[in-house]
């Protein structure tokens, strides 16, 4: 059995870690759930496809975002936020959505 028990944050950050086969009993949070109650604090997943280069420097934000302010969730919709403004800026609504936004 996987022990995280003070684990602050787990981070899979690869291409829809967040997506599960559904199963009747179980629906698709079976892996959150088994993080969870690993003693995870804070979990982040992705639900749709993400790109390396993009993805690797959006961590870098994010963590250091997180790490400052102590508060997961909030670190991660405004580093989200400030790179769909980013990307919006520099190449269009369209990509910024498809790069750093919930959809593919």
């Amino acid at each position: 059995m996987l022990k995280l028990d003070g684990t602050w944050l787990v981070v899979l950050s690869a291409c829809e870690t967040g997506q599960g086969e559904a199963r009747s009993g179980e629906g698709c949070w079976v892996r959150r759930r088994g993080f969870i109650q690993a003693g995870a604090q804070n979990l982040l997943m992705t639900l749709w496809s993400v790109a390396d280069e993009e993805t690797s420097k959006f961590m870098l934000d994010f963590y250091d975002a997180a790490h400052q302010s102590g508060n997961a969730p909030k670190a991660l919709a405004e580093v989200q936020r400030d790179w769909l403004v980013k990307l919006r800026k520099e190449r269009s609504l369209a990509e910024a959505v498809r790069l750093a936004g919930p959809s593919s």
